[in-house]
């Protein structure tokens, strides 16, 4: 269960400050589900994806993907490196950022929605969240 972010914290998050994490009660103490990655190497769910950006790119769909290509600064102290660029075949920029699924739709933190869409308002490039459904199939949220 995901709590909103006051207004307070959404304009210190915008302005680059640091919004300290809520508390959260546990049942049980959370245990982390696995081993924090290097920046610059690539998730299983990511790594599939790029191959079907790869798919995408040798079927002429795409002129050119990178992962993690760009950062970009979003406010002072809060920046954003989405997962894949992806330059379309009509010449346009997308930034995707890959999700796992959780049920019929993805999982994302309050924070890095937030982030997704400061980015999708004030950067010219179309902003893509997009996760793997339970058939394999890549589905996508324009922001």
């Amino acid at each position: 269960m995901s709590e909103q972010l006051s207004q307070s914290e959404v304009r210190r998050l915008i302005a680059g400050e640091h919004v300290p994490k809520r508390k959260v009660r546990h049942s049980h103490p959370p245990q982390a589900k696995g081993k924090k990655r290097e920046r610059g190497t690539m998730n299983k769910t990511e790594k599939r994806y790029a191959a079907e950006l790869d798919r995408q790119y040798r079927a002429g769909l795409i002129q050119w993907y990178g992962f993690e290509a760009v950062k970009i600064r979003l406010a002072d102290n809060t920046f954003l490196t989405p997962d894949f660029a992806v330059l379309e075949d009509s010449g346009l920029l997308e930034l995707h950022d890959v999700k796992g699924r959780k049920g019929d739709g993805y999982w994302c933190e309050e924070d890095a929605k937030l982030k997704l869409k400061v980015l999708a308002e004030h950067f010219p490039a179309i902003v893509k969240i997009v996760w793997e459904d339970k058939s394999g199939a890549w589905q996508s949220e324009t922001l």
